[in-house]
């Protein structure tokens, strides 16, 4: 069968570009074909930096898509002619008209461009073009977890769309092009994972989702000179060595928007004597055993998948070759997951011969000297790990199964056998003191030789986490009436209008706030965290903000 799967397009590529290839695309994209299927991928955000360079899209012609009246107006079969100049600008070239189906990805970012600009290509697919449409991706997910917010759109998108999908649809997406023309298909008596439904008291559900597989992402027919980072050359530098850590710092050292950055001005004015390399995303394990409270991983509804060494090893030789790059970055829940898998990885990397250079997400609970030293020695150069908070008290509350000593040790490793060590902190959490907050800056500033870099972030209510289902018990209420479909699109279009950079951005998961039991209101909490935020933001490296202005200042005088 014929098929296009498209990925939604994203506001945030306005700011940052395109530093990597669509990952879950090109998963996507490689089991249809091995299923058979002939299939054309296309990363929209292609299309939408071509149309924005080149004039045929501008702001004005996008805040369409936060207008809630326009957009639902256009689901339920109104005409809207600027919409439809917008689908026609992203799609007029594409083979589309005479396809057995399209699969559309909203992303996972949670914004509002690729979820809105997603479900409007998706109705012009299916009734300007007139071929069927499955919708999928992680937004389709955080929409069913706010359901109550984005009632309308629902109610919309229920009488308007067949098959909308929770989870991976890799293999739902198979089955559905083989039925999708079939007018009363699939039948009460067939489950299709993941497929969402209303049900009788109105709420939205879906059925049971597929579970993950691990498989070899296929970028073919993607233009891979859109996520090209330039890079020295090792293989001419008179100092290979040198070359070689200048790469690294630049694609794995460097905080990802800094590498975003530089690859952007390096776009627009490629710097002599370097050569463009991509970097691959790739995944090889699924879910977590750990169920810390505030994430979403904590309900434990989903098996743990773990990709066997010796396929995850020769995908990786594969694509290095076919993609002509050592370069990836691996988006696993974490690494060392299991022993066994780091001795094996190691191992088969080693008999292969194969040189590659790589980051990933670990724990420090099953880190030793023994596994640290094979990663390296297979071509880690960063880890990020999930610390979240530097005192024991709010460690225990939010069940991390972590001890500062333990986060201690691992930060020394790191150093030991030259790895970047990231860490992701969190702040805000229910009841966190000024002595639990001092407890986070003080470590954080004790150990700044060992910290390459963390991510802050301020903690918010995810519903389907442990605290999100269990607020009681960690002296929480939720307050669900903080925000409308509304005002979040209202506080969305504000930001886009004013061209402010992502950090300005708002977190639209943000969307519950909470009271403390017998403390802070919502309002005092939201107030401190951002306050704190800034604190941290503050303690940074000043290498990275000097590396940037010096970016800056490359990139304004080749302007």
């Amino acid at each position: 069968m014929r098929m296009a799967i498209l990925l939604s397009p994203s506001e945030q590529t306005l700011h940052t570009g395109l530093s990597l290839p669509p990952g879950t695309l090109a998963v996507m994209t490689s089991y249809q074909r091995q299923a058979g299927h002939h299939v054309d991928q296309y990363d929209l955000d292609t299309d939408l930096l071509r149309a924005w360079d080149g004039g045929r899209l501008a702001r004005a012609d996008l805040e369409f898509l936060y207008d809630k009246a326009r957009v639902l107006g256009y689901l339920a079969g109104g005409q809207d002619p600027e919409i439809d100049h917008f689908c026609e600008v992203l799609l007029g070239d594409k083979p589309i008209a005479g396809l057995d189906i399209v699969g559309v990805s909203l992303g996972g970012s949670f914004s509002w461009m690729p979820i809105h600009s997603g479900f409007v290509l998706a109705r012009f697919v299916q009734d300007r073009l007139g071929v069927p449409v499955a919708i999928g991706g992680n937004n389709i997910y955080y929409l069913t977890l706010f359901q109550e917010i984005y009632r309308e759109l629902w109610d919309v998108l229920t009488s308007t769309f067949r098959f909308i999908v929770v989870g991976p649809g890799h293999r739902t997406l198979d089955e559905i092009a083989r039925h999708a023309r079939e007018e009363h298909w699939p039948p009460a008596s067939t489950r299709v994972d993941g497929l969402v439904g209303r049900g009788p008291d109105g709420r939205i559900s879906y059925a049971a989702k597929a579970r993950a597989e691990v498989l070899r992402p296929d970028f073919h027919g993607l233009d891979l000179r859109w996520y090209q980072h330039w890079v020295e050359d090792e293989t001419t530098a008179a100092d290979p060595d040198l070359a070689r850590a200048v790469n690294a710092e630049q694609l794995f050292k460097w905080p990802p928007s800094l590498t975003q950055y530089a690859q952007k001005v390096h776009r627009r004015n490629p710097p002599r004597g370097r050569i463009p390399k991509i970097v691959i995303p790739y995944t090889f394990n699924y879910h977590c055993p750990y169920a810390c409270a505030f994430c979403a991983e904590s309900d434990r509804s989903d098996p743990l998948v773990i990709g066997a060494a010796e396929q995850v090893v020769e995908d990786l030789e594969y694509l290095s070759n076919e993609y002509d790059t050592p370069y990836f970055y691996f988006y696993n829940n974490y690494f060392n997951l299991s022993k066994s898998f780091v001795k094996k990885f190691s191992a088969e990397v080693r008999r292969r011969g194969l040189r590659i250079f790589w980051q990933d997400c670990a724990r420090f609970n099953n880190m030793d000297a023994e596994l640290l030293g094979l990663m390296r020695d297979s071509g880690c150069q960063t880890l990020w790990f999930g610390m979240e908070t530097g005192g024991e008290r709010l460690m225990n509350v939010v069940n991390k199964r972590l001890t500062v000593d333990r986060v201690e040790q691992g930060l020394e490793l790191c150093r030991e056998f030259g790895v970047w060590a990231n860490l992701e902190m969190i702040v805000g959490f229910p009841h966190e003191s000024m002595d639990d907050f001092g407890r986070t800056v003080r470590f954080l500033h004790k150990h700044r030789d060992l910290v390459n870099f963390f991510q802050a972030n301020r903690y918010f209510v995810v519903p389907s986490s442990t605290m999100g289902r269990q607020p009681d018990a960690f002296g929480m209420e939720i307050v669900r009436d903080l925000y409308t479909y509304d005002s979040l699109l209202e506080l969305n279009l504000t930001w886009f209008r004013s061209g402010r950079d992502l950090s300005h951005l708002p977190n639209n998961f943000d969307s519950y706030a909470f009271d403390e039991v017998g403390g802070r209101d919502h309002a005092a909490i939201r107030k401190e965290g951002r306050k704190r935020l800034n604190l941290l933001h503050d303690m940074q490296r000043a290498e990275f903000y000097e590396t940037r202005q010096m970016l800056k200042m490359i990139d304004s005088i080749a302007k």
